[in-house]
């Protein structure tokens, strides 16, 4: 069976398969009827496939495409692009969100639903844009 442990406010910290797991004061623990595996796939951002690993791409080089897939029936996700709310409409499921590496330092996408989506895993991509030489 599968665990989610939650925040005071309901927002989705982390996920397992195990049956007991200890958590901080205030933090929850919800037993839901989906197999570990299926809830993985519940959100996964990923760039050429990588997923759950910091990526890294080169200032000033190519737009970098986000790949965004989901296990929900919805139409749009909304995702957190270091602070920003971006929407990104979704057909069965996928869509991409694209960013462009003007300068160095580092996006972080993560999902802006955390009561709906969980950050851990392959719900959280890191982005690294490296300076040009």
């Amino acid at each position: 069976m599968t665990y989610l442990i939650k925040n005071a406010r309901g927002e989705i910290l982390s996920f397992g398969e195990t049956s007991s797991q200890p958590t901080e004061m205030g933090h929850e623990v919800d037993y839901i009827d989906t197999p570990f595996h299926e809830y993985a796939q519940r959100l996964v951002l990923s760039v050429n496939g990588v997923a759950g690993q910091t990526c890294h791409a080169w200032q000033s080089g190519p737009d970098i495409k986000v790949e965004v897939a989901t296990t929900l029936k919805v139409r749009h996700i909304n995702l957190d692009v270091n602070g920003t709310i971006m929407s990104v409409p979704l057909k069965e499921g996928k869509g991409c969100l694209m960013l462009t590496p003007a300068q160095p330092g580092v996006f972080v996408v993560k999902p802006a639903q955390p009561r709906l989506y969980c950050a851990a895993g392959t719900g959280t991509l890191v982005i690294e844009i490296i300076p040009n030489a």
